[in-house]
């Protein structure tokens, strides 16, 4: 379920990512929901996408990933002449705070 990882996203430890960080994994949280027979934790945006929905540019979106990737919270494997394939990793915690 999306919702569960957008939880695990919104409840990472402060300082471990930073805004467009953030923004381009809790996209990718919500776009892994489990739908078109993927599992919760799979998807597979585009970077168009990405940016047009977090409002950062293609770049930005693309060095957030690959950040993300670096610090394990998203795995990135590459697709021939479509868009790649994410793997949300964050991790659980016990207890989530409110969002809102």
């Amino acid at each position: 379920m999306a919702i569960k990882q957008i939880l695990n996203a919104f409840n990472l430890t402060p300082g471990t990512v930073v805004r467009s960080e953030r923004h381009v994994l809790l996209e990718l949280a919500n776009f892994a929901d489990g739908k078109k027979g993927a599992t919760t934790d799979t998807c597979y945006p585009g970077i168009e996408t990405l940016a047009e929905r977090t409002g950062y540019s293609e770049v930005t979106v693309s060095r957030a990933i690959k950040k993300l990737v670096e610090k394990g919270l998203v795995t990135k494997h590459r697709r021939f002449n479509t868009s790649n394939f994410y793997k949300v990793n964050i991790p659980e915690k016990e207890k989530h705070t409110r969002v809102c």
